[in-house]
């Protein structure tokens, strides 16, 4: 189960999120645009580079947690959880 991936479809169904491949919210592959992301766009450059940096960090901690998650059920079937 990709977490980053259901992140991303979620915000697509509320609206938010675009096709360029730049996306704050991520992007999940495929057809995209280059022209850059638009999702901010009407934030103040302060709140919208600070805000930016801190989707850009929890993204990657959540990829970073799931490949791990995805190690250690490798190497040991009782990692698993339930809910996931």
């Amino acid at each position: 189960m990709k977490i980053s991936k259901d992140i991303h479809d979620s915000l697509q169904v509320l609206g938010l999120g675009c096709s360029d491949e730049g996306c704050v919210w991520g992007h999940p592959g495929g057809i995209h645009t280059n022209g850059g992301c638009h999702c901010l766009i009407r934030l103040p450059v302060p709140i919208r580079t600070k805000l930016r940096k801190g989707i850009t960090f929890l993204l990657a901690t959540v990829t970073k947690l799931e490949k791990e998650l995805e190690e250690a059920k490798g190497k040991d079937k009782s990692a698993e959880i339930w809910w996931l």
